[in-house]
Parts: C-alpha cells; structure tokens; sequence
C-alpha cells in the first residue's frame, strides 16, 4: 500500500524553483535513484531536508540546493 504525506517548503531557494509555502507529496514506497536528479526527503538532526542526491556506497551526500520542510509525518 503507497503511502503519501505532504510536507511544506519552509525556506526559498531557486535552484529547483520550490517556494517558501510550497507543498510536496512525498511517497513511502517510491525508491529515487541516487543519480543527483531525482528528488528524496531526508532527514538529519531532527530537521527534513528535500534535495537532490548521490550514494557513495552506504553514504549519501546531498548535492545543490536544499529545502528545509516543516510538517509531520503520520
């Protein structure tokens, strides 16, 4: 079953031209690619990032731009 949750963009950025207030449905069951495209939600010292991506073996690295979130997850 795919869940979804929607988290708010809580600072602006234009690299992606994701707004403050902006909104973003986050799947559970889809898988991004670590390619530095696709977009995931992460989370790091108790604060939600959005960005984009790399693995480095079992190590993920955070490439460009990244969105603070505000919002819960159920």
């Amino acid at each position: 079953m795919n869940k979804l949750f929607s988290l708010e963009i809580s600072n602006t950025n234009n690299g992606l031209g994701l707004l403050e207030g902006d909104g973003v449905i986050v799947s559970t069951i889809e898988q991004p690619q670590g390619n530095g495209k696709d977009l995931a939600v992460f989370e790091v010292a108790g604060q939600r990032f959005v960005s984009t991506f790399t693995r480095f073996g079992n190590q993920i690295m955070l490439l460009g731009e990244k969105y603070k979130l505000r919002g819960n997850i159920e």
